[in-house]
């Protein structure tokens, strides 16, 4: 038969609730946080009472639900449902703490590694099934794989970390696991093709010269086909083409490929040549050159036909001041002459005027990045030297930046599309802004009270500006002005940057610190007499304590201020 207690006051009726439902996440691994939520049938008006001890003398929460936090050993908890005075009974909820002492291991294959191989590593477990992970580092770091095998490419030696996770979701400590990797192959050789240039059909050899090793060549600077295996081979071309060495020592490993080229040698034809620059300032050292062609010699006479041979060679410098044409023939390694000369002429222009250019910003702070720019002329480019005259190249184009900690002047040359430069160079100055000191404050109150309002405040120095920081350096920006106010409830510093009218700033922040006066504790007081007459005068007397003042309101919180002083008297007709 059920029995159902029931509770009548003030005209309600309340039933004893059961014993609650309990459910959550349990198991719990060790060092997570278990939930758990109560529940009864019609809820409605129902409280609960959660404890660590059966007689509830412990209460950790009075809610539908209740969080462990974290779990570190096996343990009871108690819960009871209460419907107004009535209790209902206690449900026992056993804390079941799981942990995973797995130790995983690992091997890799194969065990012979060079870098650039790949390498496939093995977990094992003494778990059933584990979920296998792969990491960067014995804590934390980077998620490299989930599953099992890893497979990943090395290129020195390797340490990776390995974790499980158990059914129940517990992980187990990380194990190191690593990867040894052989020394590379650092063998430095030399790849040759003889003869070559070459005719062709000619049969041409390749040969490496660099070491001991064996050696490989292919079609490719990687992957490709193997053409041959061994120090040197003979091929017939028909036309240029390159193969690629590599050394392998005795580890298995092999070097970087290095290639040879074996080129073709044409029939020679009238050859074209240039002259740069092509058009060009007096005095101006100016190259006269036809392309290089294998197997081809480039002869330079002053002549259409006959005259004098002035150089041999696919190019030659010469120093001019009027336009001059020279005439270009070609040969080949059988003494053949090309047909006939081609003119090569370069022209004399006029030199640009000077240019001129501006420093920003100007003034500058200590230390700070100026650009240094050219005003733009078409078709024109520049350099900057430190010198009017000879000096050293700072940069060449139309801008650059650099760091300042002095007056600084640069000296700007142009160059028009021709290449010829300005007779003079233009001055351009960057002038530094004076140093700043750094600046002073105050915090007023210096000493407060927990909760009160502080003014910070610089002593203001000309047209300086402010910036209030949280750190000596770095952090971040509080406040920008001359003083700002802020509601402490603990000592703070605050650190205070002076910058002047050119946006300098002094070198150091300074400490600006308000300091939250000690807590005082909670005063005793007695009333006297304590039991009293209706109609009787009471003395509301506090303990004084040192220096401390004292206030009487009629809560616990807000309510009245009812008296300042540390006693007073007051007619009572009730309690108080």
């Amino acid at each position: 038969m059920l029995l159902v207690a029931l509770f009548v006051l003030f005209g309600v009726s309340y039933a004893q609730p059961p014993a609650p439902t309990v459910s959550g996440n349990s198991p719990v691994c060790v060092g997570d946080s278990l939930s758990l939520t109560a529940s009864v049938p019609s809820p409605s008006g129902i409280t609960y009472d959660w404890a660590t001890d059966a007689l509830f003398l412990n209460i950790v929460s009075t809610s539908s639900t209740y969080n462990t936090g974290p779990v570190l050993l096996d343990h009871l908890i108690y819960v009871r449902a209460k419907n107004g005075a009535l209790i209902g009974p206690t449900t026992i909820v056993t804390i079941d703490a799981r942990s995973n002492m797995d130790t995983p291991a690992a091997t890799y294959s194969p065990l012979s590694l060079c870098p650039g191989n790949n390498t496939t590593i093995t977990g094992s477990s003494g778990l059933s099934s584990p979920i296998y992970r792969w990491y960067t580092a014995a804590s934390g770091g980077t998620l490299l794989f989930t599953g099992n095998p890893y497979v990943t490419t090395v290129s020195s030696t390797t340490t990776v970390y390995l974790e499980t996770e158990d059914a129940d979701g517990c992980l187990s400590n990380r194990s190191i696991i690593l990867v040894p990797v052989l020394a590379p192959n650092v063998e430095v050789i030399v790849p040759t093709a003889s003869p070559n240039p070459f005719c062709e059909g000619q049969t041409v050899t390749f040969n490496v010269t660099g070491g001991s090793d064996t050696y490989a060549w292919y079609d490719a600077l990687s992957g490709g086909n193997l053409v041959h295996s061994g120090q040197s081979f003979d091929t017939a071309l028909t036309e240029t083409k390159t193969f690629y060495a590599e050394s392998i020592n005795s580890n298995g490993c092999a070097s970087p490929r290095v290639g040879v080229t074996a080129t073709e040698v044409l029939l020679p034809s009238a050859s074209t040549g240039t002259a740069s620059p092509s058009t060009f300032c007096s005095g101006t050292s100016v190259t006269f050159s036809a392309t290089a062609i294998s197997g081809i010699t480039h002869k330079w006479y002053d002549a259409l036909t006959g005259g004098n041979l002035i150089y041999t060679g696919d190019s030659f410098d010469t120093t001019l001041t009027s336009t001059k044409t020279f005439y270009l023939e070609t040969e080949n390694s059988d003494g053949c002459v090309s047909t006939n000369r081609n003119p090569v002429t370069a022209t004399l222009i006029v030199a640009p005027s000077a240019p001129t250019g501006s420093a920003s910003p100007n003034p500058f702070c200590d230390g700070s990045t100026v650009t240094f720019d050219a005003d733009s002329l078409s078709n024109h480019t520049y350099k900057w030297y430190d010198a009017a005259t000879g000096g050293n190249l700072i940069n060449s184009g139309k801008n650059f930046d650099t760091v300042l900690s002095s007056n600084q002047t640069f000296y700007l040359l142009s160059i028009n599309s021709d290449g010829c430069e300005s007779a003079l160079r233009t001055a351009v100055a960057a002038i530094e802004s004076p140093a700043i000191t750094a600046g002073a404050g105050t915090a007023s109150p210096a000493t407060f009270c927990d909760g009160a309002t502080v003014t910070f405040a610089a002593t203001v120095v000309g047209s300086n500006t402010y910036e209030w920081y949280d750190a000596a350096t770095g952090g971040n920006l509080v406040y920008s002005g001359a003083s700002f106010d802020t509601v402490l409830t603990d000592s703070k510093t605050f650190y205070l940057l002076a910058k002047n009218s050119d946006g300098c700033e002094a070198p150091a922040r300074t400490a600006v610190a308000a300091v939250e006066s000690p807590a005082v504790t909670a005063g005793a007081g007695t009333a006297s007499p304590a039991t009293f007459c209706d109609g009787a005068t009471v003395t509301f007397a506090a303990t004084v304590v040192g220096s401390n003042t004292y206030e009487w309101y009629d809560a616990a919180t807000g309510g009245n201020l009812v008296y300042s002083g540390a006693s007073f008297d007051t007619v009572l007709t009730d309690s108080k």
